[in-house]
């Protein structure tokens, strides 16, 4: 009745006393943060997507027209070419920030390199940047008349880079997505568990088959974690594009240009619906591709591993599995009104599960014994046992 990635401990058919929670003054003052937050979400961003929504359907004067405005925007040539280069924008920023995001935290993480904290505060800056400074940043650089771009005022020869355009943009928007992603992918890193690395190198595992059989599995949802964030806040960004991308138009300036430059709200709105729903596909995705809860997981795993299923179920701690040498938790559960299920799920083919019950007498004198030799397992027993002793 432990969630982790070992197997299932005994202790999962013991019953579980209610135990009401005492509210202290920090608890409240918690909630009542929690609850001023979500109404400033609710206010400031879930309401206004409403009116906006609603707006797609009408014309300039108000009147409903149906889809008519979401058929006239993949029927107009120049909004159609914008929705495709923001997606071209966001992926390739995406990918190239991932990939140096994820050298730059290993580095960080998985080596003995000197001035860490100095290379990750460098890393950082970028975020308390606005995207706009990086793209007024890049004129100055890359710029017609640029620094670089006039060889330092003619003293060297000069590297244009073309930057007003798809050029400008992507570097613009990976300077804005890299601290993001680095600041993911650095706490990801840094969560691997250490005792694969040695048992690899003490199996003289090669590196390169280290890195792709621990290390990645290991990272794989702050990976992704990572892909989406970099590629929403890309997708949706106005500064950059609007500064530095020329004649190269995608759906963010396109809202600018008819919301402001054509004062029609109405097709406003409706590239706003476009810019909105890959985002919110990204965040989905990023919340099932992230796993399952710890609750999640027990149910699963006493399914899968005993045959049985739990009607109630009661989270009664964690603890640290090593502290000073991972960063792994156990979380402890206890489950009552058990049922024994007619058909249950395949176990593990790597797995051999015998259930066996016993009494908590006969279980401690295992443990005393030492014929109960699981250390999780015992440590979750012990935590339980003030529950159980309650119960009865």
């Amino acid at each position: 009745m432990r969630s982790s990635t070992t197997g299932p401990n005994i202790f999962q058919r013991f019953g579980q006393q209610q135990v009401k929670q005492i509210a202290t003054g920090e608890d409240w003052l918690k909630r009542i943060i929690l609850i001023v937050a979500t109404l400033w979400l609710l206010v400031v961003v879930v309401f206004p997507l409403f009116p906006m929504i609603g707006r797609s359907f009408l014309d300039r004067d108000d009147n409903w027209i149906g889809l008519s405005n979401y058929i006239r925007f993949f029927t107009t040539p120049a909004l159609e070419v914008s929705f495709f280069n923001s997606f071209y924008i966001a992926i390739t920023s995406s990918a190239i920030a991932i990939v140096l995001a994820f050298i730059f935290a290993y580095a960080l993480t998985r080596t003995a390199m000197v001035g860490k904290q100095v290379l990750q505060t460098l890393g950082m800056l970028p975020l308390y940047i606005p995207p706009l400074a990086h793209a007024i940043a890049l004129i100055y650089l890359f710029g017609n008349k640029g620094v670089v771009t006039t060889g330092f005022f003619d003293l060297f020869p000069g590297w244009d880079i073309e930057l007003y355009g798809a050029n400008g943009i992507i570097i613009g928007e990976v300077l804005y997505v890299f601290p993001q992603a680095l600041v993911i992918l650095t706490t990801a890193l840094s969560l691997t568990d250490a005792r694969l690395y040695e048992a690899a190198q003490a199996m003289r595992t090669p590196p390169w088959r280290t890195f792709l059989t621990v290390t990645l599995p290991s990272v794989k949802y702050g990976l992704m974690s990572a892909i989406f964030v970099c590629f929403t806040l890309a997708f949706t960004d106005f500064g950059v594009p609007k500064v530095v991308g020329g004649d190269f138009n995608v759906l963010a300036t396109d809202i600018y240009k008819q919301v402001i430059g054509q004062q029609n709200f109405s097709m406003g709105a409706t590239i706003s619906v476009f810019l909105l729903i890959p985002t919110v596909i990204a965040f989905i995705a990023d919340r099932i591709i992230q796993g399952e809860k710890p609750l999640e997981t027990i149910q699963r795993e006493i399914a899968e591993e005993t045959g049985y299923q739990a009607y109630k179920w009661q989270h009664i701690g964690k603890f640290a599995l090593a502290p000073s040498y991972s960063d792994e938790y156990i979380n402890v559960f206890i489950a009552r009104d058990l049922e024994k299920l007619e058909d249950p799920p395949v176990q593990d083919e790597d797995e051999d599960i015998e259930v066996i019950q016993i009494s908590r007498e006969e279980l401690e004198q295992a443990i005393y014994d030492g014929e109960a030799i699981n250390a999780e397992a015992i440590a979750s027993y012990f935590l339980a046992r003030p529950f159980l002793e309650k119960k009865s």
